[in-house]
C-alpha cells in the first residue's frame, strides 16, 4: 500500500482497505508488526504512569507472538524500563529506539550515554523554571526526558514552552521535538521511531525472507516510522494528516485491528492468492 509514505494527508478509514491489507499479507513470508504504545495500545492519560493497555490489545499480541513468522516489538517515546513493565512484546525499542531490547539483550545508543550530563543539567533547569507552573511537569527518563503539560492552564502553556527552549534550545548536543501536549527533550542524535523500525528490521526478520512490515501509532513522533514503510502498512490513530495509509479511531478501534490480524493474519502468510478467502 503506502502510497502516503511520501508526504502527509488525509487517509481511507481501514475497514474500507482490509481487501488491501489482504493483499499485502497473502504470500509473504512473516509479519514485523511494530506498535506505538500511548494513543495506540493504551488511551492517553492525564500523567503517563496512569496509562494502561487495553485488554483486547494485550490478548491480541500474545496470540500474535505465538505464530511462527510474526514479531511484534514496541516503539515507544517512553523509557524501556518502563515500556516492558506495561506491556509483554516480542522486542523494545525505548526512548524512540535509543534503548533497544531484542534476544534479551539491551543496548542504549553511544551518543546518548554521552549526552546524560548534559541532558541532567537542562532538565534541572526546566524543573526550577515549571516548578510553580499548575498541570506541568517533568517525566526524567534517563536518556530523553518529557516537560508535560496536558493539564496545564492553556494561559501557561507559551511559559513552559518557554522554559524548555532557554534550557535545551541553545545547546549542540540536544535538541526539543513536541508531541500530544509535552515537549521531550533528546540527544541531538539521527534517530528516530523510523531508524528504530529499521534498526528493528534487521535484527527480527531473516535474512532472506520477505516479511511485510507494519506500524500502528498516534503521535507526530510515528510519522518518522510511516515515512519508513515505503514498502508496508502504516496505521494511524485519531485524526489529522498522516504519512500512514489508513487510519482508525482510537486505541479500542486499534485493538479491533489487533484482533482480526490475530484472528485472519496467519492464515494469509505464505498463502497462495488464488486460494484464500477474504474475511469481512
Amino acid at each position: 500500500m503506502s502510497e502516503n509514505a511520501t508526504g502527509a494527508g488525509e487517509v481511507p478509514p481501514l475497514a474500507d482497505r482490509l481487501h488491501d491489507v489482504v493483499d499485502l499479507l497473502l504470500d509473504r513470508d512473516g509479519l514485523l508488526l511494530a506498535l506505538d504504545f500511548d494513543g495506540t495500545l493504551a488511551p492517553i492519560t492525564d500523567r503517563p504512569d496512569e496509562a494502561a493497555i487495553t485488554p483486547a490489545a494485550a490478548e491480541a499480541i500474545d496470540r500474535l507472538a505465538d505464530v511462527d513468522g510474526v514479531a511484534v516489538p514496541v516503539v515507544s517515546g517512553r523509557q524501556l524500563s518502563d515500556l516492558r513493565e506495561r506491556v509483554d512484546a516480542d522486542a523494545y525499542a525505548g526512548n524512540h529506539g535509543l534503548e533497544l531490547r531484542v534476544d534479551g539483550e539491551t543496548r542504549v545508543a553511544p551518543e546518548a550515554e554521552a549526552a546524560r550530563n548534559a541532558l541532567a543539567d537542562a532538565t534541572d533547569a526546566v524543573e526550577e523554571r515549571v516548578a510553580d507552573v499548575d498541570g506541568a511537569f517533568v517525566e526524567r527518563k534517563g536518556v530523553t526526558a518529557t516537560v508535560h503539560y496536558r493539564t496545564a492552564d492553556a494561559g501557561d502553556v507559551p511559559r513552559v514552552e518557554r522554559a524548555v527552549r532557554e534550557a535545551a534550545g541553545g545547546r549542540d548536543d540536544l535538541r526539543i521535538t513536541e508531541g500530544k501536549a509535552i515537549l521531550e527533550i533528546r540527544p541531538d542524535v539521527e534517530w528516530d521511531k523510523g531508524a528504530a523500525v529499521e534498526r528493528l528490521t534487521d535484527e527480527l526478520v531473516p535474512d532472506g525472507e520477505d516479511w511485510l512490515r507494519a506500524y500502528v501509532g498516534d503521535d507526530r513522533t510515528d510519522e518518522d516510522a510511516f515515512a519508513a514503510l515505503s514498502d508496508g502498512l502504516g496505521v494511524k490513530v485519531g485524526g489529522g494528516t498522516t504519512r500512514a495509509d489508513v487510519r482508525v479511531d482510537d486505541p479500542e478501534a486499534a485493538a479491533a485491528f489487533l484482533t482480526w490480524l490475530a484472528d485472519h493474519g496467519p492464515t494469509f502468510l505464505r498463502a497462495d492468492p488464488e486460494s484464500v478467502p477474504i474475511p469481512a
